[in-house]
């Protein structure tokens, strides 16, 4: 079943949660460099996935042959066919307010505790105010 998206509009999930940082002040940003370019060699990041139990978050991996680790599992796969409509999140500074306010209205929303569009006006305000700090 496909995501319900508003009309004429495209499906929409979220990408990331893991992620490389490399520090301005650090002594190694060369090593770092290395490193991250390691993992992402097209001949080793199918396995670099699979061993840290993540999903493929690059479209070409997706939709290589090599993705067959993911796709012939059908739980799986529908997970693999969402990095088509996945977008990163924002460089938010404050991003675990912006989590915590979207996962607040929807435990409120789906456990009924107050009407959907009340749990949305609610987040909305804290993510306004979030922004804005």
């Amino acid at each position: 079943m496909p995501y319900p998206v508003y009309a004429d509009g495209q499906p929409a999930s979220a990408l990331g949660g893991e992620n490389f940082a490399i520090f301005e002040s650090s002594d190694n940003v060369g090593c770092a460099w290395d490193f991250i370019a390691y993992t992402q060699d097209p001949s080793r990041i199918v396995d670099f996935y699979v061993d840290l139990g993540y999903l493929p978050s690059r479209a070409d991996i997706a939709e290589s042959d090599a993705a067959s680790v993911w796709t012939d599992d059908p739980l799986m796969a529908v997970f693999v066919q969402e990095v088509a409509n996945a977008r990163p999140r924002g460089p938010i500074e404050n991003w675990a307010g912006v989590s915590e306010a979207i996962q607040d209205m929807l435990q409120e929303a789906l456990s009924g505790q107050v009407p959907p569009e009340q749990a949305i006006r609610t987040a909305q305000q804290k993510i306004d105010a979030i922004l804005a700090e």
